[in-house]
């Protein structure tokens, strides 16, 4: 594993084995049977800034093992860059009774409010920012913050919630964190967060994926989205940047016409992955609007 030179050789293992099994059955093999590899590979799904479980999502909702056994040889060879320690340091600190739980965006509140975790991603790093800053500068902090989102009790009316505070957490991050004066962009990294957010709404639907491992997908989710967030320095977010923000060019556009629009823009699709994500927020958080305990608001269709 972790060597990139191997990754046609692994893609061709996957292949030959979702020829012979069901595509359910190697992921239940090799990343959900807690083995010492696939608890290896579980953690892999979000190196990569969030690709292998992007990639894993849009195999699942489509049903496409092609792309399935490519997210898993995409998982299997890429560097950890020091995640999976990351992952497992702040899951035995959730598990062991010492840290209480707390709302997620009181956690983005406590990334910001620390000079360590504050000051751990610098723009040197550039593409390991996330390896170098955070998880090399701040990583006992970065943990504790993290340990603190829990999904508690494991009952899928709770992972539906905690899911749609994680999705918006990510949209709070990304629309929020604006410079005043400066035009309104969307920093690519964080990007990411909202894009791969709509995937853990078809993993969680997902019977065949026990309870306990739907729940932890969502929970190392949210704990990455904060490390991600350190990684870029932890900016102040302004929720009047999103309820304030007048659109221009989207101005009067309905969801589908939105759609339509983002398709005409040659990004390599992120925007349009990014708009059809916000899209599921909005759905995902429909049922917990008015809720308190948390950060639920209604998306506005606000792209530009």
């Amino acid at each position: 594993m972790f060597d990139l030179a191997q990754y046609t050789n692994v893609l061709h293992f996957f292949q030959t084995n979702i020829d012979a099994k069901a595509w359910q059955a190697v992921l239940q093999e090799y990343c959900f049977s807690r083995t010492s590899l696939a608890e290896a590979m579980f953690s892999q799904l979000y190196e990569g800034l969030l690709h292998p479980i992007i990639h894993l999502g849009f195999g699942i909702e489509f049903k496409q093992p092609s792309i399935i056994a490519e997210d898993l040889a995409h998982a299997a060879s890429h560097d950890p860059g020091d995640i999976d320690t990351f992952f497992h340091h702040a899951e035995q600190l959730a598990q062991s009774g010492s840290v209480p739980a707390k709302p997620l965006v009181e956690l983005y509140e406590q990334v910001r409010a620390n000079d360590k975790t504050r000051t751990a991603g610098r723009m040197q790093d550039g593409p390991f920012r996330l390896r170098d800053g955070p998880l090399a500068r701040a990583k006992d902090k970065i943990m504790a913050i993290a340990a603190q989102f829990q999904i508690v009790p494991r009952e899928q009316a709770e992972l539906e919630r905690r899911t749609a505070e994680m999705i918006n957490c990510a949209a709070y991050s990304a629309g929020a964190a604006q410079k005043p004066g400066k035009v309104r962009k969307v920093n690519f990294f964080i990007m990411h967060d909202v894009t791969c957010s709509i995937f853990l709404s078809v993993l969680i639907r997902q019977a065949w994926i026990s309870l306990e491992d739907r729940a932890r997908l969502v929970e190392w989710k949210a704990w990455l989205d904060l490390a991600w967030y350190a990684a870029n320095g932890a900016a102040e977010l302004r929720l009047e940047d999103i309820a304030g923000y007048e659109p221009t060019a989207s101005k009067a556009m309905d969801w589908r016409e939105l759609y339509g629009a983002v398709n005409e823009v040659h990004d390599d699709g992120h925007i349009a992955k990014f708009v059809r994500a916000l899209k599921n927020g909005e759905e995902a958080s429909r049922p917990f609007e008015g809720e308190g305990g948390g950060i639920c608001f209604r998306s506005r269709v606000s792209c530009g």
